[in-house]
């Protein structure tokens, strides 16, 4: 499993690229609502992690 930064919008792009740099074409991959698999450990390390509590929006 790799993480990319899915963008806005609901047309999917030719390609994609993981925070490991895996270049992942449109067709050749699927669409996760929630982690499965065995994740790639280089896009783990390279994801950006999610702001600190205190500059969560009211009611998150």
């Amino acid at each position: 499993m790799h993480i990319v930064a899915f963008p806005d919008g609901e047309e999917i792009p030719e390609s994609l690229t993981a925070y490991c740099g895996e270049l992942i074409l449109r067709g050749t991959a699927e669409a996760l609502t929630k982690p499965c698999g065995m994740p790639c450990t280089l896009c783990l390390w390279r994801a950006p992690l999610p702001p600190p509590p205190s500059e969560l929006p009211a009611g998150a």
